[in-house]
């Protein structure tokens, strides 16, 4: 998610973040003006920006969205330029700006810094320009050198039959009002085939070099994105409109498992999109946390428990919960998002139950909390997770949040952090097709995220959904 961190030492983040100057920019404000002179580089931590370009009839066409994460104003740095892109608020938005004459004296007097400055500044370049040319046509030479492979043969078999059977299905439609659940699941078993052999092609235990996956990926795309957007939660995804794929409402209908979209194919598409493992193992996390939450629940027992849930989106598993306590006085939940709809969301059903002694809800930014920039005053709590954010997050920002939940932990509580491993076979359905890319982490990355932290031990246990590929980390803090 902030792949301009990625490359920076602890010591050029944290100096980073104390130069920073916080601002905030209510919704419809201008942040830059195309043509201008800024002498900042601005980093999303909440909110949601459009990025607008100039027609030649002078009307500004939006061009883009940027979410939290996002590197503002780089292009300008790089090139001692004027911008060239408008980009305004959507709704309220933090970021934290960055001096550019700062940074220029820093980079002068320390070799060090520069060299992670640069390098970071040519990470967050690079990934712009690939997300760019993502939709361009694939090179047909370098596809045509790895035709001779069998898995992606069978691939390029699979997706022929897959196409073929849509447009059965489509006639099947018309002429019958439905469509019968002998050709539905003859479609989901080719569909499903190429979810696995892409998989095994595109995926981060695959032996291809990134050059030619970036093709091969980009040639799924062409065949599957047109598909993809006739659907109701794949569309979601893609789109973003909450600035990123997998925002508190794209959570809630996956909970909900309804197929929908428009046109006669768009809901079995949909469908298809619902029966992806990651979709999958999205809906079976939230059981799984139920489970966890009920053994700190029996651990505490007659006392109350103290639970948090960061970055909460639709806190579903709460809800579970909540629904099938005999007295929810058991439970003090804390619910922290920086996204106010999600928040607003979990009021609405906390109010229609009478929860609200229950459960506080925290509109704050785990990036800011995490980095020092922002304080709250909590209850020392027995449990603490989070299901959907570190995927986003690089090593150095997980570390950081894993030391700000140390603190809030008492002594015997248990931090829970969820992670897609890389054996998510629907990684390439992610990547390519929906450009909702996560950063996946094994069993070994998760022990040494631990042991480089405030709790300087490995995980304590790490479990799986039913699917195998959501991956979830506990460890317990045993001293202050």
């Amino acid at each position: 998610m902030i792949s301009f961190f990625e490359s920076l030492s602890v010591e050029t983040l944290d100096w980073l973040v104390d130069i920073s100057t916080e601002q905030t920019i209510s919704e419809g404000t201008v942040l830059i003006e195309e043509g201008t002179d800024i002498g900042f580089i601005y980093l999303v931590m909440e909110g949601l920006l459009g990025v607008y370009a100039e027609t030649p009839e002078n009307d500004d066409i939006e061009v883009g969205r940027q979410g939290p994460g996002a590197v503002i104003g780089e292009m300008s740095f790089i090139n001692d330029g004027k911008t060239s892109a408008s980009v305004k608020a959507l709704q309220r938005t933090i970021v934290l700006s960055v001096g550019r004459e700062k940074i220029l004296e820093k980079i002068n007097s320390d070799t060090v810094f520069a060299s992670e400055f640069y390098r970071s500044i040519a990470k967050v370049l690079s990934d712009k320009l690939q997300a760019t040319t993502r939709g361009a046509v694939q090179t047909p030479s370098t596809i045509e050198s790895f035709s001779g492979n069998s898995v992606w043969s069978q691939v390029e078999r699979d997706v022929s039959e897959c196409k073929t059977l849509l447009e059965n299905a489509d006639k099947e439609i018309i002429k019958n009002g439905k469509l019968s659940s002998e050709s539905f699941l003859l479609l989901a078993k080719t569909f499903k085939e190429i979810e696995i052999k892409s998989g095994e092609i595109l995926g981060d235990e695959s032996p291809v070099n990134s050059h030619l996956k970036e093709q091969i990926g980009i040639k799924l795309r062409h065949e599957f994105l047109p598909y993809m957007l006739m659907t109701g939660n794949g569309e979601r995804c893609y789109s973003k409109p909450r600035g990123y794929a997998g925002d508190f409402y794209s959570i809630e209908l996956i909970y909900r498992n309804e197929a929908f979209g428009t046109g006669r194919l768009g809901p079995v598409i949909d469908r298809l999109f619902l029966d992806l493992d990651a979709a999958q193992a999205v809906r079976n996390r939230r059981g799984l946390l139920v489970e966890e939450i009920n053994k700190t629940l029996d651990k505490k027992s007659p006392e109350p428990a103290n639970v948090m849930a960061l970055a909460c989106g639709p806190a579903r598993e709460l809800w579970d919960i909540y629904m099938s306590m005999e007295n929810p006085e058991k439970l003090k939940s804390t619910l922290l998002d920086i996204d106010q709809q999600a928040l607003d969301f979990v009021a609405d059903w906390r109010a229609e139950n009478k929860l609200e002694s229950q459960i506080s809800l925290l509109n704050q930014n785990l990036i800011l909390l995490s980095l020092g920039r922002k304080k709250i005053d909590i209850e020392p709590q027995d449990l603490i997770y989070s299901i959907g954010l570190i995927d986003y997050f690089d090593d150095k920002i997980v570390i950081k949040l894993i030391n700000f939940i140390f603190e809030k932990l008492a002594v015997g509580g248990r931090i829970i952090l969820g992670n897609f491993h890389p054996k998510n076979m629907s990684k390439p359905f992610m990547d390519y097709v929906l450009d909702w890319r996560l950063i996946h982490r094994n069993e070994n990355d998760m022990n040494r995220l631990f042991e480089n932290s405030a709790f300087n031990r490995p995980a304590t246990n790490i479990r799986f959904e039913q699917c195998g590929i959501n991956l979830f980390a506990e460890c317990i803090k045993s001293k202050q």
